[in-house]
């Protein structure tokens, strides 16, 4: 599921870089915690993927095309191998506590994500080249903490890949709109655990049911409906409604007494959604010239000031930035 970084958060294209490792991460929240951080302009951070707690669902923050802000190293070199410019970063769900069991699910998914991605650029899937953020970066950091990495790298080894798909077969979705509700099921159908009619069903739903929810948003997955609302009749509906951890087609809701309620035949904001990945968000900043740009000045002036001098000895840190 495409669930975009803000594109002040990532560096266009791979400035002749070849993807050559991952790096594991792990998130110190939930998905959706991760979700909002990439989409703050303000953070200067993002990762490629994330993985939900439970495994079942996948959210792609940067186009692979694109280099990520996840390492805290942002060049390669010949001592270290790996930096934001040649890998691929996966951030993976942990509720707020890194150092608690992760689940089988989060575990198989993840394994699958480092198969597919290796097959598609050729990396030995190996220790060598699935690498912790602490094994990379320049600062100190104790991520991806207690999660497992051999064996999200066991598991990934263990099977054959499954044949590429590359982004075609990802699932383009608009900004979420919160717009709390009541509404009814008029058409029976389904709530699924992401705003697609190809993901995992979440449960039934019954005609004349009432359900919540909390917001919308369009998708690139469009459901037949026989009234999308406003007078636009039947057709594809591309408005998917949220309520708790799934999501219900606005083709099978009432939603004429929820003032503002989108047009389900309304797709005039998906074109764009399609090309988001292909064009790699050109309003992205340029690469930083160097490793100091992920620390900023006043940490690097605390971490300097936590340095011990002993007798007539002189410690000297130089500030580049």
């Amino acid at each position: 599921m495409q669930v975009p970084a803000s594109p002040a958060n990532y560096t266009v294209g791979r400035l002749g870089y070849k993807v050559s490792g991952i790096i594991i991460h792990t998130i110190v929240g939930t998905l959706g915690s991760a979700d909002g951080t990439f989409a703050n302009p303000g953070r200067g951070a993002s990762a490629h993927y994330g993985v939900a707690c439970d495994g079942s669902v996948c959210h792609q923050y940067v186009s692979e095309g694109n280099i990520a802000w996840h390492c805290g190293r942002f060049y390669p070199d010949a001592t270290h191998p790996f930096g934001n410019a040649n890998t691929i970063g996966i951030e993976h769900c942990d509720n707020g506590q890194p150092n608690a069991p992760r689940s089988d699910g989060l575990y198989a998914s993840s394994a699958q994500l480092v198969r597919e991605i290796c097959k598609r650029y050729g990396i030995p899937i190996d220790r060598t080249h699935i690498r912790k953020h602490t094994e990379v970066s320049v600062l100190y950091t104790a991520c991806p903490d207690a999660l497992d990495i051999d064996r999200i790298v066991r598991q990934a080894a263990a099977a054959p890949a499954p044949p590429s798909t590359g982004d075609d077969d990802m699932l383009y979705v608009g900004p979420f709109v919160a717009k709390p509700a009541s509404v009814k099921v008029f058409a029976a159908g389904s709530s699924y655990l992401d705003p697609s009619a190809k993901a995992r069903p979440a449960a039934a739903l019954a005609v004349g049911a009432t359900v919540s929810v909390d917001g919308y948003r369009f998708s690139d997955s469009a459901v037949q409906s026989s009234d999308r609302g406003a007078g636009a009749g039947a057709g594809p509906d591309y408005v998917w409604w949220h309520t708790g951890s799934a999501w219900i087609p606005d083709a099978i809701l009432d939603t004429s007494s929820v003032a503002g309620a989108p047009i389900g035949g309304a797709v005039s904001t998906l074109p764009t959604l399609s090309n988001y990945f292909a064009v790699a968000g050109s309003a992205g900043p340029p690469a930083p010239d160097d490793d100091s740009a992920f620390a900023t000045k006043a940490e690097l002036q605390a971490v300097a000031a936590t340095i011990p001098t002993k007798g007539t000895g002189t410690v000297t840190v130089t500030l580049s930035k």
